[in-house]
């Protein structure tokens, strides 16, 4: 009689432990994470979507290859968007902030810490970071500002061999990069967002620079991102010899 009461209490306890079938279908079907800063500060208001990925099977001409859907993180960074009652399938995930940078807003992109698609039907967790990362193999221009550096016609200064200096417009730290060469020609990416006072060296000696083909030739001038499209902004540079 003992061996049965407990065997009993077993299986009640099991049945009070078990999630129900309401409960285990509320973690599933979803995607949500958290949106924090390099410091670990969470970003509030960033734009979170979710973006319809499984084109085979007709599926494209019945939900659009556009499918999606967003949301905006909470205070405290979070956000949860529902999925498993859109199309079926594979979905990707993206995030965008948007900063004021001296009275001009930039869009930018958020860091994924996974890049991997996920199913409709899956509990998902994908969390981002916003920051800055300079290009890469995979990623020509990386994340953050790009400055685009040009000599003057009839200049022959050697680019991979140029050095350009940073200064924030109110105060900071000097960021000092050298040039990559990419499709779009000799850069330096991934620069925090801010305006600059800009000066170029050669080899330690100082070059005469102006603003994107307009301007004085100066030892150095204050430079803005202007808007590329979407999340992109470049600045540019023109140079020459003393």
């Amino acid at each position: 009689m003992f061996r049965y009461a407990i065997a009993f209490a077993l299986i009640s306890l099991g049945c009070a432990c078990a999630p129900s079938p309401s409960q285990a279908q509320a973690q599933q079907g979803s995607v949500s994470g958290r949106v924090v800063d390099d410091q670990g500060r969470p970003v509030a208001g960033a734009e979170i979507y979710v973006n319809y990925q499984s084109f085979g099977g007709g599926r494209a001409m019945q939900y659009g290859a556009s499918h999606q859907r967003g949301t905006r993180t909470g205070p405290n960074g979070t956000y949860r968007i529902r999925v498993a009652d859109m199309a079926p399938g594979e979905y990707s995930i993206s995030g965008y902030a948007t900063l004021n940078v001296n009275g001009q807003r930039i869009q930018v992109k958020l860091i994924p810490t996974n890049e991997a698609n996920f199913a409709s039907t899956a509990a998902t967790v994908r969390n981002f970071r916003l920051g800055y990362t300079e290009g890469s193999g995979e990623s020509s221009y990386g994340v953050g500002g790009i400055v685009l550096v040009q000599t003057a016609v009839m200049d022959f200064t050697p680019l991979g061999e140029v050095e350009v200096t940073l200064v924030p417009s109110k105060g900071g730290a000097p960021l000092t990069r050298r040039l990559r060469q990419t499709g779009e020609g000799w850069v330096a990416t991934g620069v925090p967002f801010d305006d600059y006072r800009v000066s170029v060296r050669h080899q330690g000696r100082q070059l005469l620079v102006r603003d994107g083909g307009s301007g004085p030739w100066v030892d150095s001038f204050v430079g803005r991102f202007k808007p590329l499209g979407a999340s992109s902004y470049e600045m540019r540079i023109d140079i020459k010899q003393p």
